[in-house]
């Protein structure tokens, strides 16, 4: 199963860890307007795991710093929405194609699998054009200079389709993941 989550253009590249999320927790309760604004900055870029740390940490005490988290955690619900996962189902049904003319966009794939995935950007034929072989479970992002309107298609090393996106307006990190099992 794939999940998304956004990064802007800038996107950082650290890991983000509670240690850290915690730090920039604190700056968002500094006087300082650049401070609180560079701490927001820094979670956005960290995208989806600074969400799940900061969606299970306790309210702050400063009802400004909660507000100030909100912001964070509705920032993350917008670019999820900007976002469009496609069933690959319709694949080869023709109607799955890249359209042209769009503004240029960052996206970064991350395999968080434990098997390598493919990636491939499929033409406004409808063709799928391989963009990228096998990326290795755990191995580092990889970027690519795309267009609003583009799609592009993540499956496994045997090319069965695991999740099909078109990017609709801002950079994205697309995260494949392992199925969590249901208990």
């Amino acid at each position: 199963m794939l999940y998304v989550f956004s990064m802007p253009l800038t996107g950082a590249t650290e890991k983000p860890t509670r240690l850290i999320v915690v730090e920039l927790l604190q700056k968002l309760a500094d006087e300082r307007y650049s401070v609180r604004q560079l701490a927001v900055k820094k979670l956005q870029e960290m995208g989806q795991p600074a969400e799940d740390i900061l969606r299970k940490m306790e309210k702050h005490a400063d009802p400004e710093v909660n507000a100030r988290v909100e912001g964070v955690l509705e920032y993350f619900a917008d670019m999820r929405k900007e976002l469009k996962w496609i069933d690959p189902k319709i694949l080869n049904s023709g109607q799955c194609r890249s359209t042209m003319g769009g503004r240029a966009v960052k996206v970064t794939f991350r395999n968080m699998t434990k098997n390598p995935v493919r990636i491939f950007w499929i033409e406004s034929n409808g063709n799928r054009k391989m963009w990228r072989g096998l990326l290795k479970s755990g191995a580092s992002d990889v970027c690519a200079r795309t267009y609003t309107g583009h799609v592009w298609l993540v499956t496994d090393a045997a090319k069965n389709p695991l999740g099909v996106y078109r990017i609709n307006k801002n950079g994205w990190t697309i995260a494949a993941r392992d199925r969590k099992e249901k208990k």
